[in-house]
């Protein structure tokens, strides 16, 4: 007995793969055991599945991929092995892999020929031996032929089988593989691959919306509506990597608010230059603290630099803002 995998597409068998012994890897990329095409919107990995099989049984398991993988009516969970049974199928994007245990076929030597008996050897027959008169073949006639008569042709198929209904421009859709076969088409083919082209990119940011979530990987339009969260409004001074930069510590600065520890984050941030707060000196007046930045006196940033202190210092204090000069904006 050996282990297989009949690969099946569009309902026809296209590979009788056999499973070797060990670790295997199927998917689309050069480097796997079985190699698939990824004719199905890219929803197949360049690993997808890995086999472990020993003489006795073949395990799989799902590395991690965005569509995942089922056998029979069960979705895999990533990263741990499936005990495969015979007839299982497999379902990965628009391929379905059904494992069979074959048997393996033996040659069978004929049998040796008897060896020839003393009386079988010692008289030849005779080479022609006369037939008599009532036994002789009569002669041929004109109507007899030696060769057979010929079979009647048979009927046309019009009809091809459905595995045979596929386009020839090579487009595909998984929604197919949820309908019979007699709707294998190419137009339904092309119809389905319409509406899938339609329907595709929403499946895949619902299924990724947590990178929108996330500040180093959400889209620069997203960007704004993330700081909305915080109260936070970016004009055109806002640089994106500052945007992302600001939003990666939001959670950090929103509790603290009202103190010289988020305004020095933010104005950090904003300025690229590290800020001085003093709120101690015996010459500033009450409730007064004194924000220093290395920046030219001219500054085109100072309007959106007291934006940003009025929003971030305590509602009851005044500051003054005093550039040094000491580095370029």
């Amino acid at each position: 007995m050996s282990q297989e995998l009949h690969v099946v597409f569009k309902g026809e068998i296209v590979q009788k793969w056999p499973i070797p012994f060990g670790n295997s890897t199927i998917g689309t990329g050069s480097d796997c055991s079985l190699v698939l095409a990824n004719n199905d919107m890219q929803t197949i990995e360049l690993e997808h599945i890995e086999l472990r099989c020993t003489a006795t049984q073949c395990e799989v398991q799902d590395l991690a991929s965005l569509n995942g993988t089922q056998v029979n009516d069960d979705m895999l969970e990533a990263h741990h092995f499936w005990v495969l049974r015979p007839h299982d199928v497999i379902k990965i994007g628009g391929y379905k892999l059904i494992y069979e245990w074959v048997e393996v076929e033996t040659a069978v030597s004929p049998p040796s020929p008897p060896e020839p008996t003393v009386a079988e050897t010692a008289a030849p027959p005779e080479a022609n031996p006369a037939l008599p008169a009532e036994q002789q073949p009569l002669p041929p006639t004109d109507n007899d032929s030696s060769e057979p008569p010929e079979s009647p042709p048979e009927p046309p198929n019009f009809m091809p089988p459905f595995s045979q209904h596929h386009s020839d421009d090579d487009i595909a859709s998984r929604y197919l593989q949820y309908l019979p076969g007699i709707y294998h088409t190419p137009f339904v083919t092309r119809y389905l691959a319409l509406l899938e082209s339609v329907l595709a990119p929403i499946e895949w940011n619902i299924a990724n919306f947590d990178l929108y979530l996330d500040p180093h990987t959400a889209p620069a339009h997203f960007l704004p509506w993330l700081a909305n969260w915080f109260g936070m409004t970016f004009d055109d001074s806002w640089s994106e990597p500052q945007r992302r930069q600001f939003l990666s510590v939001a959670h950090c600065i929103q509790p603290r608010i009202g103190t010289a520890v988020a305004l020095k984050e933010i104005l950090a941030i904003y300025t690229q230059v590290t800020p001085t707060i003093d709120d101690t000196s015996d010459d500033l007046p009450e409730a007064t603290f004194r924000v220093q930045l290395p920046l030219p006196d001219r500054t085109p940033l100072e309007d959106q630099i007291r934006q940003i202190i009025d929003a971030y210092k305590p509602a009851f204090t005044t500051y003054e803002l005093v550039f040094t000069g000491d580095q370029a904006a």
